[in-house]
């Protein structure tokens, strides 16, 4: 099993011999220069200098929304006038008839003359206003016993509204008599039908059904509906039609198609291709709605409702298809509240952002490399007169002028320092040499001492209980290690003091020690303790001469 290295053997191995003073000069350097482009860069970063991409994007969304934003509130609101407009005529038309509004229920032909009258009306605000197309829906039908319910009016729409202008389009009756679209040589739409069945356009019969006051001030714009039969997605700006007493009996309004919004309110942003337009609606957490696309003609394949997540800076826009990311920016239209938004595929975003960080990461890597030869050149050129001083130093030449003021300092310094060394050395061994001399004295002395201790400790013998003496010997075996380190060291005539300083024990301990020593080997003082030792190393030394002569 191999053993794993740690990094402080690694450091260790790596830095042994350690590092030398142009490395580290170096390494401060270069980590100072480092750190302060790093910190630069991240300011730089931070207001959008060094990388522009996110903030030149997020400027891009920002400015476009706002330019969305104003341009369907402004047509909007423009819209919305002619349509109570719209509404304020058809309520005088319907009123300049002969018979009360109840009894053009199961009439043909007093509905179908109405038509005639209105027609019009609805084609000329068709032309007048931007949209797609106009209509007016009645709350009454030419057959109530049917089993669904109708809604009897006229329904204009453009045959094609891909060019910029739609004055010039050719109309169709989507809904209506068609003895009226004759007669005014006009198409029927291939999804055409005589009436409008209920609950067909559900927001747009909330208004039919509403109770207000004065109900020709307000209006709505409906979510975007799919046209029975067709394939286009159509949007409703309309306004409730009431009789002379204020009674709702109808609805009126402008229609505006996918193909409508999306040649009204294409983007013009050029660097970013696939950026959209879209004006949406909220139900129940997701989004739906119309979109324009960019010049390139990209357009979203979105399969479904529209989730939202609203981040700091973007929010993100998808379903199970597709992500983007955008801005959004909510408006309120009459009496109904939706969202317009501006969004670009999250992939393309994503690239924006590498491209930014690539061109940031090029930058500070070219810059640090810039930095690391400039710090290299530099400690070059201020270590080396500094390593030539060193060499000086070793050479002990510190009569050398080494063109640097700090360190010829330095060399008077050291001179200076090796001259009182020098001295201190010479006294060092005149001083040793005489503690040399004292100490062969003092152990002399000793010697004899500790000798005519010994001779004095054996001539006595006799006067010594011979029971305590035994008591002594016998006592030994029970002393543990530290008391037998305690005993020689007072066998060689330490003070407590120096058994503290050689042992590193505390004075109390030793203390302790000594008496368990006293008590074990039957002693009374020291004096009597170095009596008895004394007594046993004589003995053991002529036990030992006995073995020899044997």
């Amino acid at each position: 099993m191999k053993r794993k290295i740690s990094l402080k053997e690694i450091h260790i191995a790596f830095f042994k011999e350690g590092i030398s003073m142009r490395r580290r000069f170096s390494f401060s350097l270069i980590t100072c220069l480092i750190a302060m482009i790093a910190v630069f860069m991240l300011f730089l970063s931070l207001f959008g200098v060094l990388n522009p991409a996110g903030g030149k994007l997020e400027h891009s969304l920002t400015q476009q929304l706002d330019f969305s934003f104003n341009r369907i509130h402004r047509n909007m609101d423009q819209l919305a006038a002619c349509t109570v407009e719209f509404s304020q005529e058809m309520t005088a038309q319907i009123s300049a008839i002969d018979l009360p509004f109840t009894k053009l229920r199961n009439n043909p032909e007093a509905l179908t003359d109405l038509q005639h009258s209105t027609y019009a009306t609805v084609f000329n605000y068709l032309r007048l206003a931007d949209c797609s197309g106009a209509f007016f829906v009645l709350n009454t039908t030419v057959n109530d016993s049917l089993e669904d319910i109708y809604y009897s009016g006229i329904y204009l729409k453009y045959v094609n509204v891909g060019s910029d202008t739609t004055f010039q389009n050719s109309v169709c009756m989507f809904r209506g008599n068609s003895q009226v679209a004759r007669q005014n040589n006009i198409n029927l739409s291939s999804a055409w039908e005589y009436e409008t069945k209920k609950n067909t356009f559900p927001q747009m019969e909330e208004v039919l059904t509403q109770v207000e006051s004065n109900p020709t001030k307000g209006y709505l714009l409906t979510a975007a509906y799919q046209l029975p039969n067709a394939w286009e997605h159509v949007r409703f700006l309309c306004t409730p039609i009431a009789d002379e007493k204020g009674n709702i009996i109808g609805v009126c309004g402008f229609e505006l198609s996918d193909p409508f919004f999306e040649a009204q309110y294409r983007v013009s942003e050029a660097e970013y291709p696939s950026m959209v337009c879209a004006l949406l609606e909220q139900n129940n957490g997701v989004y739906t709605g119309q979109f324009a696309r960019n010049q390139s003609g990209y357009m979203p394949q979105l399969k479904g409702n529209i989730s939202v997540k609203n981040q700091d800076t973007f929010s993100c826009f998808g379903d199970e298809s597709i992500s983007l990311i955008g801005k959004m920016k909510d408006i309120r239209i009459g009496s109904s509240l939706h969202t317009v938004a501006v969004m670009l595929p999250k992939n393309q975003y994503d690239a924006c952002i590498r491209a930014g960080q690539y061109k940031t990461m090029a930058l500070f890597l070219v810059v640090t490399l810039l930095a690391v030869l400039a710090s290299i050149m530099l400690s070059h050129r201020y270590v080396k007169p500094l390593l030539r001083s060193m060499d000086k130093i070793k050479e002990k030449q510190f009569d050398h002028d080494a063109h640097i003021p700090e360190i010829n300092d330095l060399f008077a310094f050291l001179a200076e320092q090796d001259r009182i060394n020098e001295a201190a050395l010479n006294a060092l061994r005149r001083e040793k040499a005489d503690m040399q001399t004292s100490l062969e004295q003092i152990q002399n002395v000793h010697n004899e001492t500790m000798q005519q201790v010994e001779r004095l400790a054996y001539s006595r013998k006799d006067e010594v209980d011979p029971y305590d003496y035994e008591d002594f010997k016998n006592g030994l075996k029970f002393l543990t290690e530290r008391e037998k380190e305690i005993l020689n060291l007072y066998i060689d005539g330490k003070t407590v003091k120096e058994i503290v300083a050689l042992t590193g024990l505390k004075e109390s301990t030793v203390r302790f020690h000594n008496r368990n020593i006293y008590t074990k080997l039957g002693v009374h003082s020291l004096k009597q303790l170095l009596r008895y030792s004394a007594i046993m190393k004589q003995e053991e030394g002529e036990g030992k001469k006995q073995n020899g002569i044997s």
